[in-house]
């Protein structure tokens, strides 16, 4: 397994916080900060999250990560932001714990990600009793790609497994409070606000 390490990781002024991790070599694997706003806003509503890194990547090739909840008005709030150069499990995993030690060790209850097996991995580490849920967008694509995979179009017994749906599959079911979010839509409205400053030419400067 590589062997990581942590370049920096402080409050600037006592509020803002930042970290960087480091590969064996000294190269730089991934960036996060925190707004003071961002602590306090998580210390009322930890009920859910949205985790999403598809927004862009920087000239660095470092895909930008963000992670949206919602207040007691329903509006999105920002709660962190990351730049991530791997993709696995562990990038991912030394986002989740160094966030959650910025935010008192809360767990949030519950959060909502695009599929990927390694972000996965991570939060079943990290936030073991916190209800991960996939997007119903995801499902959907999913269940029709094994279909015509597998040449499974006709198939009787999937058809009615597939409309028994919302009594079997996690993201249909509502025992957890999601807060209205069935998506990572709210982190998907959030890159509006950062069109203005983050941008494929971005650098760490």
């Amino acid at each position: 397994m590589e062997t990581r390490k942590q370049f920096a990781s402080c409050f600037v002024d006592g509020h803002l916080f930042y970290s960087m991790d480091l590969d064996q070599d000294g190269r730089l694997c991934n960036v996060l900060w925190i707004h003071p706003r961002c602590r306090a806003a998580y210390e009322e509503f930890h009920d859910v999250l949205s985790f999403d890194t598809t927004y862009l990547v920087n000239r660095y090739k470092m895909p930008f990560a963000s992670i949206v909840g919602v207040n007691h008005h329903r509006h999105s709030i920002l709660l962190g932001c990351a730049f991530v150069t791997h993709g696995d499990a562990e990038s991912f995993r030394w986002i989740f714990q160094n966030w959650l030690q910025v935010m008192n060790g809360v767990h949030p209850n519950a959060i909502i990600t695009d599929q990927c097996p390694s972000i996965n991995l991570a939060i079943r580490n990290v936030m073991p009793n916190t209800t991960h849920r996939l997007t119903i967008e995801n499902f959907e694509t999913r269940w029709a790609e094994f279909l015509v995979k597998y040449h499974l179009d006709n198939n009787v017994w999937l058809i009615g497994l597939y409309e028994e749906r919302a009594k079997w599959v996690l993201v249909y079911l509502h025992e957890t409070f999601w807060a209205g979010m069935i998506s990572t839509q709210r982190s998907e409205g959030m890159h509006a606000y950062f069109d203005e400053f983050v941008h494929s030419r971005s650098t760490l400067k």
